[in-house]
């Protein structure tokens, strides 16, 4: 075989058996051919070189190849998902993630949510027909029909459904927005809704007792069944989605900017509870206490428990047991968020929203709730069974 390297033969070593660039002579095909080569002092077969140890052979086998390219090694690319144990607000400081990404997911969301609440409060301001002068001046003022603050909580639940789909964006399995182990922890928020509507629900009693029933403006009116019924069935998910898009996305979006876990959290928390305040459009001081306590302590739970379970929890038995006492009451009184609106008996609602972050963050320590992930990681850190 002519190696088209060495067309001469010259690396060719007859003497070198285990050379992929040496084959021996072709055989006698006569007698006299044999009698030329014994003439010669030639024999056949020829002599094989001594082969040496296994060790020489291996080191002989494959030759260098001198001046060939280098060999390819695919590069292996940044992990997504955090390299070490992680808290829930920093979940996206990932190698693999890009700073811009969860910004550009973040504001995708915000886009998400205004087009989904500007398109059905359209559908339901003119679903009867063209509004009025005064019904469109009502609007402005923040007076809003039946029909209209169902089409607001159904406008806030399609963004929970959204955020799955957008999260994607970021690479990490769409779970791992709902808690550091990559689920719903369906069994600790079921526990956490039980310790926090006990807590709630003597906030009401309470409330009652110090202002009396009438103070409530309680009569069934003539939207009341079906207004209660539609609430109670959208309020869970348009609770939900809030704290998706505020305490998930928003605070994991900011957290991912900071290495310190507490600043991580503080910064996120600061920002998410200023945007959870103006959301609600209050000039009230009194009032935005109580949304930016919200969530503040949602974002202390999401901190300290791992996920989105604690913080749904107290959003959803907040706003249902308010939507059950909206559907009774009048509601062009309801919606007054103007300075002067609230006071100092709200810092007892305040009290009510921290007992129950209390509550649930006992439950946690009971259930030894997991706080950092991902869960590969942590069981690579964690230390030998005895």
């Amino acid at each position: 075989m002519t190696d088209p390297q060495d067309p001469q033969g010259a690396l060719a070593d007859p003497n070198e058996p285990w050379s992929p660039r040496w084959e021996p002579p072709a055989a006698p095909q006569s007698w006299e051919q044999q009698q030329s080569w014994e003439q010669q002092g030639e024999q056949w077969p020829p002599p094989m070189a001594e082969q040496g140890s296994w060790e020489q052979q291996r080191q002989q086998w494959p030759p260098p190849v001198v001046g060939g390219p280098e060999p390819y090694l695919p590069q292996q690319r940044p992990s997504l998902m955090p390299v070490e144990p992680t808290s829930y607000q920093q979940f996206w400081r990932a190698p693999g993630i890009k700073p811009a990404i969860p910004i550009i997911a973040t504001v995708l969301m915000g886009v998400v949510f205004v087009a989904l609440s500007t398109l059905i409060l359209l559908i339901a301001v003119f679903a009867g027909g063209m509004p009025d002068e005064a019904a469109l001046e009502a609007l402005t003022q923040g007076s809003l029909s039946p029909t209209m603050v169902l089409a607001n909580s159904i406008s806030i639940a399609l963004v929970l459904p959204m955020g799955f789909v957008v999260v994607r964006l970021i690479g990490q399995p769409p779970g791992y927005l709902s808690s550091v182990v990559g689920r719903f922890r369906w069994g600790f928020f079921l526990r956490c809704v039980g310790v926090t509507a006990a807590v709630f629900l003597v906030y009401t009693a309470v409330s009652v007792l110090i202002d009396g029933v009438d103070a409530l403006g309680l009569g069934v009116r003539d939207y009341t069944w079906w207004l209660l019924i539609g609430l109670m069935l959208v309020t869970p998910f348009q609770a939900a989605a809030e704290e998706y898009l505020l305490r998930g996305f928003v605070l994991r979006t900011v957290g991912s900017w900071f290495a310190a876990p507490l600043t991580a959290a503080l910064v996120g928390g600061i920002v998410n509870s200023l945007i959870f305040m103006g959301l609600h459009a209050s000039t009230d001081v009194w009032l935005n206490l109580v949304y930016f306590s919200m969530g503040a302590v949602g974002t202390y739970l999401a901190w300290r428990t791992g996920g989105l379970e604690g913080a749904v929890a107290i959003h959803i038995v907040n706003n249902m047991i308010g939507m059950a006492l909206l559907s009774f009451q009048d509601m062009e009184a309801q919606f007054d968020r103007a300075a002067g609106a609230g006071g100092p008996e709200v810092l007892l609602q305040v009290a009510t929203t921290v007992a129950a972050g209390a509550l649930i963050l006992w439950v946690a320590k009971r259930q030894r709730i997991v706080t950092v992930g991902p869960p590969e990681r942590v069981e690579q850190t964690a230390p030998p069974a005895p």
